[in-house]
């Protein structure tokens, strides 16, 4: 067994374990109950939901990739893209890691391409997120004017930090204060710089839209999971549970999000009124079927993703 194999392993376990102590806490007879109101209908309803969301950002990382002139086909950086699912759980950014690493070994995509890639694909992630959040938020308040606002305040922070000089400067800023690995930082201003390209019409438009979508898809999931448990929680409020969770999992810096989310959308749920034990059946329900069902597919991809690399690399 790899190394990322036994940390995922590791992971799930871990998650395992907390699920069940937190069941055993609540009383087993409870949250069993509450699993049992999700038939089979409701699961293959949230794998296609999840489903849709991996594939729309997949697109998205194709866009990015062509707009950033990597040299790697589609096919061979479609399947390097899902593979790096299967370190979702790894510390570290793993898998964004692993990524870039397949693309210059097998395809010579330079680092700071790369680089840009990877920053451009989880910038739009963390900018969709956001911006469903905020304005999820705004229009479960009742104020369609204020959803209004957040969102085009979120879309005006995503420019400048994306699409201006802004964040060359802090790269640059940033060595003027460290003073010390020159070429990490070359590497860094390179891929700001190369970000940049992607503020293109044609390039930011799809990519934000297909982010929203995908995103979008997931909450989507989470608000039928809640309505087959039994929740009488409006769909917006559900949209924005579940993006103010993965906003929280995304911030922390932990593997997956591991305990953030969770932790997050467990209080969020008590607040809107769900008993203990319900919230926890939704949470490990959305949780299996979207961290650990793209954990799933991200090795289900890695032989096809490591034979590709390595084919390339013989021919090179």
């Amino acid at each position: 067994m790899s190394r990322a194999e036994r940390a995922a392993l590791l992971a799930a376990c871990v998650f395992a374990a907390a699920g069940v102590a937190a069941a055993a806490m609540t009383g087993w007879s409870e949250t069993l109950e509450a699993l049992s109101r999700i038939g089979l209908l409701d699961i293959l309803v949230l794998l296609m939901l999840s489903l849709a969301n991996y594939a729309l950002r997949g697109w998205r990382w194709l866009i990015f990739a062509e707009a950033l002139g990597c040299a790697a086909p589609a096919r061979a950086n479609a399947v390097f893209y899902v593979a790096g699912f299967a370190f979702t759980a790894t510390p570290g950014k793993v898998g964004e890691l692993v990524r870039l690493w397949w693309l210059r070994a097998g395809f010579g995509v330079s680092l700071a391409r790369g680089g840009a890639l990877t920053i451009a694909d989880r910038g739009a992630d963390l900018a969709a997120v956001a911006l469903l959040a905020a304005v999820s938020s705004a229009w479960a308040a009742g104020s369609p004017a204020l959803a209004l606002i957040a969102g085009g305040a979120s879309l005006a922070i995503v420019y400048l930090v994306f699409w201006t000089p802004l964040a060359q400067r802090a790269v640059g800023a940033l060595y003027g204060a460290v003073g010390r690995a020159p070429r990490l930082f070359a590497t860094l201003r390179g891929a700001a710089r190369a970000v940049r390209r992607l503020g293109r019409r044609h390039v930011a438009a799809p990519g934000l839209a297909l982010g929203l979508l995908g995103w979008a898809a997931e909450a989507l999931a989470f608000a039928w999971l809640l309505s087959a448990l039994g929740l009488e929680i409006a769909p917006m409020t559900a949209i924005f549970i579940f993006m103010a969770a993965m906003l929280v999992g995304a911030l922390s810096g932990l593997p997956g999000g591991l305990g953030g989310v969770e932790a997050t959308m467990l209080g969020l749920l008590a607040l809107s009124g769900a008993p203990f034990e319900v919230a926890l059946a939704a949470t490990a329900v959305i949780r299996a079927t979207t961290l650990w069902f793209a954990i799933a597919l991200g090795f289900a991809a890695l032989p096809a993703a490591l034979k590709a690399a390595a084919r390339q690399e013989r021919l090179a």
